[in-house]
């Protein structure tokens, strides 16, 4: 899988992530640091990336226009270390690998995961 981590992901993820196999960027990479959420959304679904973030405004920004793309997983667990984000998001994909690559919002905390297609707002 592709991912793209945003600001407030170690940068040490990349690596961590990478040796999965995984194609890893960071918005830090892109010079993208201080982008809005909103353009490292478009960035994500141009390069076919999932977006990793402890920001709950991507999910805002998935919602505002209703895109199907791309996926996002929101960790809100706070204070945790590379490899404890890297093996939330290798959790992650491991139980969600279908709805990631269909579309997907999901939010982990407390270990917990909620997951919601995209795009928001058109589940019942």
């Amino acid at each position: 899988m592709k991912f793209l981590l945003d600001q407030n992901v170690a940068y040490r993820c990349v690596a961590l992530l990478a040796e999965d196999g995984h194609e890893v960027e960071h918005v830090r990479d892109l010079g993208m640091t201080l982008a809005p959420d909103a353009d490292i959304v478009v960035e994500a679904a141009d390069r076919g990336a999932i977006v990793i973030t402890c920001d709950k405004g991507f999910h805002g920004a998935l919602a505002r226009r209703r895109r199907r793309s791309p996926s996002v997983i929101y960790i809100r667990d706070q204070g945790l270390d590379a490899a404890a984000t890297a093996e939330t998001v290798r959790r992650v994909v491991t139980r969600h690998t279908a709805e990631l690559t269909q579309g997907a919002a999901i939010t982990i905390v407390r270990g917990l995961e909620r997951v919601r297609l995209l795009p928001l707002g058109s589940q019942g």
